[in-house]
């Protein structure tokens, strides 16, 4: 069964060559204090109905656990599903992530924190999410794409951007917020790249967008989390027809950690991140071959040639 990364593209073909996330809303990273801990952030804003109606999911949750990552400014916010308000979510445990440090929201003077442990735990707040999730991921990583905070219990005092919802949007009304949240309209998105967890051969043939033996290259970029991009050379195509290429040839395949070497071959099935894009991803993860394992080759050959 495929599952599908929910991710605008130009956020996509960062994550691709670095295998990170990002918060939809932020322009980038404007400084890093000397200890670590806090990072300054510009943030584009939006108003709240923009925020819930580009959002991919929405939910009721209650808080578990703030946790820290040592030696860095990222932290992660456990919360239980308590109720699925729009979208879909599959886990009843999810981790938010966030980045310490302050944002400077644009076109105002106005400054808040983020990432601070600012829930408590075994309340329930409404959360207003994105998610990113791929194959690399050990997890699908969630963000809050304009900073909402909505505690349960006082959900008319709000806020988005650190300042109270209902100064954004005149019509917020605490009572109404989940409804509110329910019946938002939904913005269209880019549909992004799938992937299987299944390790049954003729499942990722079949619904792998290429089927390529390759040479690679070189390592592109060192993946942050367990994919990394490499040069490949493109060397016979066994399914998906024409191949997009980068001006000298070669393509960029995101592939597992440690699942190939620099200068062997193998038949690869990988999917597509856009119809131009030179940009590909592993399908699965049994989709890189070595090329002396010639039964398997036998195998996935047998299977296109039987459609």
């Amino acid at each position: 069964m495929f599952r599908r990364i929910v991710l605008p593209m130009v956020l996509l073909c960062a994550v691709m060559f670095i295998t990170s996330c990002s918060d939809q809303i932020t322009t980038g990273l404007v400084d890093e204090y000397d200890d670590g801990e806090l990072r300054e952030y510009q943030k584009i804003p939006v108003s709240f109905t923009e925020a819930v109606e580009n959002s991919d999911c929405a939910a009721v949750a209650e808080f578990v656990e703030y946790i820290k990552e040592a030696g860095t400014a990222n932290v992660r916010y456990v919360f239980e599903i308590k109720e699925v308000l729009r979208g879909e979510i599959y886990d009843k445990k999810i981790n938010i992530l966030a980045t310490k440090g302050t944002a400077h929201v644009l076109e105002s003077d106005h400054v808040y924190t983020i990432g601070g442990n600012i829930y408590t735990i075994g309340n329930e707040y409404i959360l207003v999410m994105n998610v990113y999730d791929m194959l690399f991921y050990d997890y699908p990583h969630y963000t809050l794409p304009a900073d909402i905070y909505i505690p349960v219990k006082d959900k008319s005092n709000g806020t988005i951007y650190g300042k109270p919802i209902s100064e954004d949007c005149k019509e917020y009304s605490g009572d109404s917020v989940i409804s509110f949240i329910k019946e938002a309209k939904k913005a269209e998105k880019e549909e992004g790249m799938r992937y299987t967890k299944s390790d049954h051969m003729p499942d990722i043939v079949k619904e792998s967008d290429l089927v390529m033996e390759i040479k690679i290259i070189d390592l592109f970029a060192e993946g942050v989390f367990n994919g990394s991009p490499y040069y490949c050379e493109v060397l016979n195509v066994l399914k998906g027809g024409s191949v997009n290429r980068m001006e000298d040839g070669r393509i960029l395949i995101t592939l597992m950690k440690g699942s190939v070497i620099i200068g062997e071959s193998y038949i690869i099935m990988a999917n597509r991140v856009g119809e131009y894009s030179t940009i590909y991803g592993q399908s699965s993860l049994r989709s890189v071959i070595p090329i002396t394992d010639t039964k398997t080759i036998e195998e996935i050959k047998d299977l296109i040639s039987r459609g």
